[in-house]
């Protein structure tokens, strides 16, 4: 478990991470009186999240164009 204690280690996020990053990160950090930790997690999650939705959107479109399953109509799809 990565434990935060301040300033964002370069060998963590790279050298990509800007002053100006930081500056944004420590703003909306101070005006929500949340850690820029809690922050910086939330956007990972968010960002997995939709990592993963491509994901399975990719999948599900291969296995349409390869037969392996049936496009369904919504009202298939509302019944369950």
């Amino acid at each position: 478990m990565l434990v935060y204690y301040g300033k964002i280690p370069n060998y963590f996020l790279g050298d990509e991470l800007e002053n100006k990053i930081e500056e944004r990160l420590q703003a909306i950090a101070g005006r929500t009186h949340r850690t820029k930790a809690y922050h910086i997690r939330e956007a990972i999650l968010a960002y997995l999240e939709d990592l993963e939705g491509i994901y399975f959107a990719e999948v599900s479109l291969s296995d349409l164009s390869l037969g392996k399953s049936k496009p369904i109509t919504i009202n298939e799809m509302e019944k369950g």
